[in-house]
This record gives structure tokens, sequence and C-alpha cells, in this order.
């Protein structure tokens, strides 16, 4: 069976993301290094008086990039709209990921299907049960007949919405900042000392101190965690819905990478294709494949299968024999641009059409 895709547009959705999240907390370690200076004293030294509003102020600009007006939520009343610089980034990354993932599908069923089929694919517009929109209520993932879930609405195993999940990150984000402050006052280090510490341990970069964890235990690990975890969700779940609109799909392989954990107790149980690429189970029927991630940091993702393509071409053939119209067969990934947006909503759209230049032609 013939591999559709590969990880590479995941990776460098990640690799994206990270790049654009230590820009800005860069920037919000410059805005806390004026606040801190602002409080100094001739010395040098924040006075004993000054320390809880120095703290407190710091603490706002960290809050801030995350949930900036009621110190609550990320997002706008329709769930999707971004109110602060996070979760801006976010939806930028997000949207990228899935449009990848259905652009590798309508990408291999441009170049392995006559044209005649391809056109009569790319114009149907008809119902698709697996991109059937899943609103106020939380859908628990099963193994067989999965529908597309809204970004922003999955739910996690303790009910929290992707705001949600923000706003505990803003928490923790704030606690171990406050800390890092607490303790440099204690020690009696200056306000340019504490700008310094504050700046270490904000951004992501070489000069932390790091672990073997993939971002280290910096006060940026939970975000960076987090925006991990819902980019790899985004870009599977993408991939495997496109995979189940994609009439040529038969199989999925659920692959390891070959930079994850080799010791994870967890992703053995679920993938097909070991980190070395070897086969550890046959691959799932479409239909019936587990959903990566599995756990947060994972790095697993979906490669469909595509099966006999000659059975598939004289399927969809007959149906065109048989009088199906566009507007009745099922919309899948040859329109990617379409496909992508029933998906994603017209916020994240916007977003994917803003941040890298990219329109229904281009798709």
């Amino acid at each position: 069976m013939q591999n559709i895709g590969s990880r590479k547009p995941l990776m460098l959705a990640q690799a994206g993301f990270k790049k654009d999240i230590r820009q800005l907390f860069t920037r919000a370690a410059d805005n806390m290094r004026t606040v801190l200076v602002r409080y100094q004293d001739s010395s040098g030294n924040v006075p004993l008086d000054r320390q809880k509003q120095a703290r407190i102020a710091v603490g706002k600009i960290a809050s801030d990039l995350f949930t900036p007006f009621d110190n609550r939520s990320a997002y706008a009343d329709d769930g999707v709209t971004p109110l602060a610089d996070y979760p801006r980034l976010l939806n930028k990354w997000l949207a990228f990921a899935v449009y990848q993932a259905v652009k590798q599908q309508g990408a291999w069923m441009k170049n392995h299907t006559p044209r005649d089929i391809f056109a009569f694919l790319k114009a149907a517009k008809g119902h698709n049960k697996y991109v059937r929109k899943v609103h106020n209520k939380y859908v628990r993932k099963v193994r067989v007949d999965p529908v597309w879930i809204p970004i922003h609405q999955r739910k996690d195993e303790g009910g929290l919405t992707l705001s949600d999940r923000i706003w505990g990150v803003d928490l923790e984000t704030q606690k171990k900042i406050d800390r890092v402050m607490i303790q440099a006052f204690a020690d009696g280090n200056g306000a340019l000392t504490i700008a310094n510490k504050l700046e270490a341990v904000l951004v992501p970069s070489i000069t932390a101190k790091r672990t073997k964890k993939p971002y280290g235990t910096d006060v940026s690990y939970n975000a960076m965690r987090l925006a991990r975890t819902e980019i790899a969700f985004a870009f599977n779940q993408a991939a495997l819905v496109s995979a189940r609109a994609n009439p040529f799909v038969e199989m999925v392989d659920i692959a390891r990478s070959p930079n994850g954990d080799p010791t994870c107790p967890i992703c053995p149980e679920h993938a097909t294709l070991d980190i070395d690429g070897s086969r550890i189970r046959d691959p799932y029927p479409v239909d019936e494949a587990d959903e990566a991630p599995f756990h947060p940091h994972c790095m697993c993702n979906t490669q469909p299968l595509v099966g006999d393509q000659q059975d598939a071409i004289d399927s969809i053939r007959a149906d065109l024999d048989s009088g199906v119209s566009e507007d009745e067969y099922p919309m899948n990934p040859a329109d990617t641009w379409g496909f992508t947006d029933a998906l994603l909503g017209s916020v994240l759209m916007f977003y994917l059409q803003q941040a890298f230049g990219l329109s229904e032609n281009a798709a």
C-alpha cells in the first residue's frame, strides 16, 4: 500500500510556533525589565515597600500574554477569536497544521487520479459524515466512526476547553515567575539581575536551564507543551478525517517519530510503525484507527495508506454513470480549500490567509 504524506508539515508547524513564541516571550522579558527598572532605587535594588507592586506589575505582563482582559478568557465569546498574543499565535499554527494535513491528501488525489474523476471529486459539495460539526457538547473520542471536533471545542479528560487550558498555563506561568522574583528579592538581587533571571527562564533558548524533556523546566515549558500537543491533535485529527473522506484510502498507519522517546510505554500500545520504521502491527482500517497524539509531547503521526486505486476509480465512475451529482457526492480533500474551510471555520481560515498569504487559488 502507498503511503500518503509525511510528518514534515507537523514538524514545520511545531518549529514555527516555537520560533514565534520565542519572539513573543523575548518582548515580554524586555517589558518586565522596563518595569523592574522603574521600581528600583538609586542603588539598583527594588526597595522592600515596592517589591509587591513590582511583582504584580511583572505578573500582569505575563498574564496578558494569555488572558488579558478578565484574567480568565483566552478567546472571545465565539470561543475562537483570540484576545491575546499567545492564542493568536496558536490559532496561526493550528490552522497551518490542519491545512497541511488536508493538502497532503488533495495533492496525492490530484497527482494520481484521472482528470475527470479528480474534477468530479473536487466539485463535490455533499454532506460528509466525518466533517459534521459538533457544537456545545463533549463527544468522547471513540475508535469507530468519530467525527471532526472543532479545535477550540475539544475537551480534555478533565472537561477543559482550549481556552480553559490556556488559562491554566497563564496561572502556572505567573506562579513560576513570582517564585523567581521572591527568591531573587530574598537573595538581594538588583532589578537588572532579576530581569536577566526572568529572561533566562521565560525565553525558550539554549541559555535556560534544561533537562532531557523537550522544553526543559523554564517557565515557558507549560506554554510550549500545550501548543505542541494542540498542534499535534489538530494535524492528526485533520489527517484522519481527511483519510476517511478520501475514497482511495483504506488503511492508516500510526508512525512513531524517529525523534520520539524510545522508552515511552504508551505509544507502542497504539503505533503500527516503530521509531526505526519497523512494523509493530498491521495498519488500522481507516474507520478504526486510534487518534494521535496519545499523551502530552507525543510525536506520533497519522499516515493514510491507499488501497486498490482501480477499484475506487471504478466505484466513482459507477456513481457518475448512475447520475450522482456533485451536490450529492460527499465533500473530500480533492477540494483542499473547501475541505479545510469546513474543518476550521471563518476565523481560523482568516489566520491561514493572512499569516501565510494563502488563498483558494493556491490550494
